[in-house]
């Protein structure tokens, strides 16, 4: 649910739309046992594309070559005269002994290896006169992708209903879990050891070990290149993390008249998580190939509980109408305790705990939110053909200050059924018809705690000549944040045709965001990196269509299709600034007619190709040469720095979509479904290092079409290599890393099989069915990097669309088997 009107129920719960899960109970009927076992194996959908390993060794030798020769060398000139990041290795110098194909690493191949994947669930649910219900137990174990990650998971579930008198009933819910698992150290940069980076910066012309099978590294040679053996990073760095999470939810509902229902429930959700670090002293950071051994400790304790209280009146009169009315009050709250810890002085890496270290850093405090809400909806129906609804919601949040805490947040929806109507009897063809419209306004507070206040913190001084702790701020006052207000109106038209074969949904919506919450980057010279603030306004609209047909419904052989497509716009309309620009992220900004988190870079007009081109342009360095990169003057002052930054794409698709296929003929079915994305792109933010072009990292394999010579200027997209950054030639914040994030992707094969019951009768069985399924078979794109929707973001808005090596989406192949007893 998205429009307005049906969120509005849930307040600031549902300012970015609702999901609603219903978990399994217990059903009319003789009691029932089901188990499932489902058994896959996982592996890297797409390998990126490198430079082969003769392939790398010109372009290591070109683009050191060209650095020495830009400080006044010549590119002759022997290693004994160069610079130490000018050196080239002698075997270099022959690039032909290395083979295209088959010679050297892969270190994808190094990194990444195929995981099992297996799921155990047995359930068993019933009903008696009074009494229903449902237990389910479950484990999950995956063996990760990525060397030295794997994770488990156990799972129990209750749900009980009771029906005491006539009037009375109540129900108890229970879920358990516990996971554990090591997660590797795959996203981040190589200087800061990230295992994905490493691997695809490394050197494919050298082994993975020596040959007393130690790891191989040329991290400290003038020669090679300083990046970790990412063997050394995964065996090395240990991150451990387990966490237990109980939840419960019980309630009671009375009957206090014929149609008058008040309920009561209170559910508790408790939750212990907890991360251990490690980092051995055989490892360093930055330019340091070893350092001292460290080790960090993280426990989150986490209380959430909700109470809600609502009475609920359904009446129908007069033999065409019908009401249904509802009135509640809600209390929520959240506490988190967070301990932590980090040690450094490990006399051994043997032992990785903090005991066996010295204690250097910690902290220990609470982080508290609650919510306190006032709701009210009634809805209306005549001759089940006009409908009404009304909604009403009041939020108080402890996230603002004490005179922006309450908001407000109504709605109304109202909907006609055209094919009841007489005059539409003629139109056999049609089955349902109903158009609809919707306005409200829902409110979103998802800011961290205590925003609004000025927070203090711990930091160490030098007083006397000692060292001192002493209490420092660390985020800036904000009294004045309130309520992110989005105002959505919405209309839309439902259709069913020919038997209810050929079915339609639109919608049209428009939503006005005020007020929007951000975190804003901040000016160094304030002292602080960052504030959340109300930004300003920000448009939404849309049109989103879904079909649903039954092609064939008739006979042994059935196809159903499904298909949803999305066109969305933003547009930022106004900012709360005496600039027309926020910068959200270190490529994104917000500013006034784009969408929100644009990307705001030098945008490279292509490369130089003569002398007499580069004195016709405007300024970017005096020594720039042929074989550099031609920015854009967008400024028109005639130089190019970083001012000259434009506008030049967004995050956001032109449209999205979805398409699903189920064949089915007798007992085999088979369901495919395809999505995709249309018109957005990526900042490959991974690029800066394998893609700079700097002669040192490997690179991405489009590297090879670089400029080269004016005889051999390449496909024009990227500038020669260099070891230099003069001409912005790998600077972060150009064009050069943005890329169509466009896809296809063939999100899911699956081929099932369900027994006939003459056959499970036999086996004294209720039920039986196998399967086979593959997701994420095949994407299709143009994206370089391991999957178009990867964001190092993850949810933050601001940075949505930038992709530094996220762990990469797996395909996976699964086999299973469904019994019910």
């Amino acid at each position: 649910m998205k429009d307005a009107s049906a969120t509005a129920i849930y307040g600031s719960r549902g300012s970015n739309g609702v999901i609603i899960i219903t978990t399994k109970r217990g059903k009319l009927g003789k009691p029932t046992i089901s188990f499932e076992h489902s058994t896959g194996v996982q592996e890297l959908a797409r390998k990126m594309k490198l430079l082969t390993p003769r392939q790398y060794a010109e372009f290591v030798a070109e683009g050191r070559d060209n650095a020495w020769v830009f400080a006044g060398g010549k590119a002759t000139d022997p290693n004994s005269v160069r610079s130490t990041a000018t050196q080239v290795k002698p075997e270099f110098r022959n690039p032909s002994q290395f083979a295209d194909e088959g010679y050297g690493t892969d270190w994808q191949d190094v990194i990444f290896r195929k995981g099992m994947v297996q799921n155990y669930q047995l359930s068993a649910s019933g009903t008696s006169k009074d009494v229903s219900y449902y237990v389910s137990g479950g484990f999950f174990n995956q063996k990760g992708i990525i060397i030295g990650s794997d994770f488990s998971k156990f799972t129990l579930r209750t749900n009980i209903d009771a029906q005491l008198t006539s009037r009375l009933k109540i129900g108890a819910s229970f879920s358990g879990a516990h996971s554990y698992g090591d997660f590797a150290r795959a996203e981040g940069h190589l200087q800061y050891r990230g295992l994905i980076s490493a691997a695809l910066a490394s050197d494919p012309t050298i082994p993975v070990y020596n040959a007393d099978g130690t790891p191989y590294s040329e991290f400290s040679s003038p020669t090679g290149i300083p990046v970790e053996n990412p063997v050394v990073i995964a065996a090395e760095f240990s991150d451990k993390r387990n966490n237990t999470n109980v939840f419960t939810n019980n309630y009671l509902q009375f009957e206090l008249a014929p149609g008058l229902i008040l309920k009561t429930s209170v559910g508790v959700n408790y939750s212990n998580n907890v991360t251990r670090l490690w980092k051995s002293s055989k490892v360093g950071l930055a330019t340091s190939r070893t350092g001292a051994a460290t080790a960090g400790s993280t426990e989150i304790k986490s209380l959430n509980w909700l109470n809600e209280n609502t009475i609920n009146y359904r009446h129908k009169f007069g033999g065409k109408h019908d009401i249904d009315a509802l009135a509640g009050y809600t209390i929520q709250k959240n506490s988190d305790e967070i301990l932590q810890a980090g040690a450094t002085g490990f006399s051994t890496d043997y032992v990785p705990f903090l005991a066996a270290g010295t204690v250097s850093t910690g902290t220990n405090y609470i982080s508290e939110w609650a919510i306190m809400s006032w709701l009210a909806r009634l809805n209306y129906t005549y001759a089940g053909k006009y409908l009404l609804t009304a909604t009403i919601r009041q939020d108080g949040s402890s996230r603002f200050g004490l005179k922006n805490r309450w908001g407000t947040f109504p709605s109304i929806s109202a909907a006609y059924r055209l094919s009841d109507e007489p005059f539409m009897k003629s139109a056999s063809f049609i089955s349902d018809l109903k158009i609809r419209a919707s306005y409200g306004i829902s409110g979103n507070n998802l800011i961290p705690n205590y925003a609004t206040q000025g927070l203090l913190g711990v930091a160490r001084t030098v007083s006397n000549g000692q060292i001192v702790s002493g209490i420092v701020p660390t985020s800036l006052a904000n009294d004045q944040l309130t309520w992110e207000q989005s105002v959505q109106s919405n209309v839309g038209m439902d259709l069913s045709l020919f038997q209810n074969r050929l079915s339609f949904t639109v919608d049209a919506y428009q939503a006005y965001k005020k007020n929007l919450l951000l975190n804003v980057t901040l000016p160094s010279a304030s002292g602080f990196g960052s504030s959340v603030q109300n930004i300003g306004e920000v448009e939404n609209k849309g049109i989103e269509l879904t079909v649903n047909s039954q092609n064939i419904g008739k006979g042994p052989f059935q196809w159903n299709t499904d298909f949803n497509i999305s066109w969305n716009r933003n547009k930022v309309l106004a900012l709360n600034s005496d600039a027309a620009r926020i910068v959200t992220s270190d490529y994104q900004v917000a500013q006034v007619g784009y969408a929100i988190s644009s990307f705001r870079l030098l945008n490279i007009l292509g490369v130089f190709q003569t002398q007499e081109e580069i004195s016709k342009s405007p300024i970017q360095n005096p020594r720039v040469q042929p074989g550099d990169f031609k920015y854009q003057d967008a400024d028109g002052n005639g130089t190019i720095n970083t001012s000259d930054k434009t506008i030049v794409g967004n995050p956001w698709p032109k449209f999205t979509w979805g398409l699903g296929n189920r064949f089915t003929y007798k007992n085999f079915a088979l369901s495919v479904s395809l999505n995709g994305t249309y018109g957005n792109q990526v900042y490959f933010q991974g690029g800066e290092v394998n893609l700079n072009g700097a002669g040192v990292q490997n690179q991405l394999a489009a590297m090879a079409d670089r400029w080269k010579s004016p005889d051999n200027p390449g496909a024009g997209l990227y500038s020669r290599a260099i070891r230099n950054d003069y001409a912005f030639g790998f600077s972060a914040g150009t064009t050069k890393y943005l890329f169509d994030g466009s896809f296809t992707r063939i999100r899911d094969v699956n081929l099932s099989y369900t027994f006939p019951t003459t056959v499970v009768s036999k086996l004294n069985l209720q039920a039986l069915s196998v399967y086979a399924d593959v997701t994420n078979l095949y994407t299709f794109t143009k994206y370089p990097g391991y999957d178009p929707e990867g964001s190092t973001g993850g949810d933050n808005l601001a940075k949505s669309g930038v992709d530094f090596f996220s762990y990469p989406n797996p395909r996976t192949y699964t086999v299973g088997l469904r019994v019910t007893f």
